[in-house]
Formats: structure tokens, sequence, C-alpha cells
């Protein structure tokens, strides 16, 4: 596993369009579905009936918080802390999200009428 550290705003840009690179994929940690590991068939099994147990919890915790998210499930990407946020696999990450969102609230001097 070969890790890029991108924290300059174009990255954004450029890893959305740039999905590969010298024959390897790049992935973004932020989205879901990112897979670190294969799993072999017992793995597999041990996460579903992992998945299932924990069904209540997750379950409720999507009811709670509603429409602020899209669904809550257990990873195996989480070791240290309770849990994580990240983005939809196809949907906007948060940076980009933050970009949008200066760049439509921003003025720049557009509009503004010249005397």
């Amino acid at each position: 596993v070969e890790v890029l550290y991108m924290d300059d705003a174009i990255d954004e840009y450029v890893v959305q369009h740039m999905t590969e690179y010298s024959g390897k994929k790049m992935l973004s940690l932020a989205k879901s579905g990112v897979k670190l590991f294969t799993e072999t068939a017992t793995q597999k099994k041990i996460s579903e009936a992992r998945d299932k147990a924990w069904e209540p919890f997750t379950k409720w915790v999507k009811e709670s918080l509603g429409s602020q998210i899209d669904k809550a499930v257990v990873s195996d990407r989480v070791t240290e802390a309770p849990c994580a946020v990240v983005s939809p696999e196809y949907g906007m990450s948060a940076m980009m999200e933050k970009i949008m969102k200066a760049q439509a609230l921003s003025d720049g001097g557009q509009g503004k009428q010249t005397a």
C-alpha cells in the first residue's frame, strides 16, 4: 500500500478525474466503500455475523440522526475511534463541499457595476 497525502484544494479536482496513476488505482480514504484488504471466506462470514448482531444499533443510529446521515454501518476501518464520518462513495467529499460553498458565497467582484 502506497499513500499520497494530498491537502491542497486543487487535489480535489485532480483526484476526481485521475483515478489511476502508473498502473495504480487511486482511492480516497474519506469515501465509503474503500476496501483496505481482500476478505477471505471466513472473514466474510465473521463480518456478516457482526453486521447482523449490530443491526439493531445501526438502525437506531440511522433513525436517531434521520436525514443528517445516509447510513450507519459497522466498519473494519476503525480500530481506535468510536466512529468515522465518511462521504458517500460517489458523492462529494467534505473538502469539495467546502470549496463549492466558498465559491458560491464569494462575490469575487462579479456583479459590481461601474459608474
